[in-house]
């Protein structure tokens, strides 16, 4: 089933905060088979991204990591994982955003009441 949303994370040298705020998405009131974390690693050199792909497996919700083959910044990171999302909804977060338990839901909530527009929030 194709997810309602996509959360789209770039990261670099954040593994603590953005390992904090993966567990934080486990609690969203939006269920977890609505939506996909696309984390987008540009080339930590703290072991983020292999410490983040082993959490990966015990989150109750579909994320997947990829990582950059050199350090070029949060927009590339983004644009990275724009193409990997898997909804037609994105949300870019930071690493070090942890999430409010409705904001997925409410994002959605807001896509939908305003589908007839183009919206960016």
């Amino acid at each position: 089933m194709k997810p309602l949303i996509s959360l789209v994370i770039p990261s670099y040298n954040d593994r603590g905060k953005l390992a904090l705020a993966l567990k934080e998405y486990s609690r969203q009131s939006l269920l977890t088979e609505n939506f996909h974390i696309v984390i987008v690693d540009d080339c930590s050199t703290d072991g983020s991204f292999e410490y983040i792909k082993s959490l990966i497996p015990e989150l109750p919700y579909r994320c997947s990591i990829y990582q950059t083959e050199r350090n070029s910044g949060p927009a590339r990171a983004r644009n990275i994982g724009s193409s990997h999302a898997e909804s037609d909804i994105l949300l870019f977060a930071g690493s070090d955003c942890t999430p409010h338990k409705d904001l997925l839901w409410q994002h959605v909530y807001f896509h939908r009441r305003t589908e007839s527009y183009p919206v960016a929030v």
